[in-house]
């Protein structure tokens, strides 16, 4: 009888041991995929924020070309007068914001004279205003460049500072992530200073 009772007794305690043990494995395979939940949470958090400062600095950088290139405060400047060197200089003043090879693309195209041309002939001052960009929907994750769609507005001034145009620019760019920073590796603008120039 007491070795009935014994066994049983001893039943009832490797049951027990099994049973915590089962709960202990349960608990820690619960954790740990709570734990790895949490990391997946977090690198997605890190990743959308590391995008987002991606786009942030990206529009920033676009922004500020745009106002460079476009503002032209002194329409008298004639860029057909210019020696080599001026010229030269006059176009090296965007190359900070541009891959080596697109930078060589527009400068072959004078691409950079354009709006000071423009104002200079029209002889007008040039303004922007309402720059905006609209990136691509399409599936940029992963990627290094960001593709956008802009648009902006030019105000023509004339020398007594009266509004006597309004022109809408719209246009495309890729910005990258190169070793030495942020830079665009294409941009493209509709043809309407060209328009102006040659009509």
């Amino acid at each position: 009888m007491k070795k009935a009772r014994i066994s049983i007794v001893v039943f009832l305690l490797v049951a027990f041991s099994v049973g915590m043990s089962a709960c202990e494995n349960a608990s820690s395979d619960n954790a740990a995929i709570s734990n790895d939940q949490s990391q997946n949470d977090q690198t997605s958090k890190d990743k959308d924020e590391s995008e987002r400062a991606f786009e942030d600095s990206a529009i920033e950088l676009s922004k500020e070309f745009i106002k460079k290139l476009y503002n032209v405060d002194d329409p008298s400047v004639d860029v057909k007068k210019m020696s080599i060197e001026e010229f030269g200089d006059f176009q090296n003043n965007f190359s900070p914001y541009f891959t080596k090879t697109e930078f060589e693309n527009l400068r072959n195209n004078r691409f950079f004279t354009i709006p000071q041309e423009a104002a200079n002939k029209l002889n007008n001052k040039i303004i922007v205003q309402n720059i905006k960009f609209e990136k691509y929907e399409q599936d940029q994750s992963e990627s290094k460049s960001l593709e956008f769609n802009h648009s902006f507005n030019l105000i023509f001034t004339d020398p007594k500072e009266k509004e006597v145009d309004k022109v809408k620019i719209k246009g495309q760019m890729t910005i990258v992530n190169t070793e030495n920073g942020l830079k665009i590796d294409r941009y493209y603008d509709g043809k309407t200073l060209m328009d102006i120039l040659h009509r």
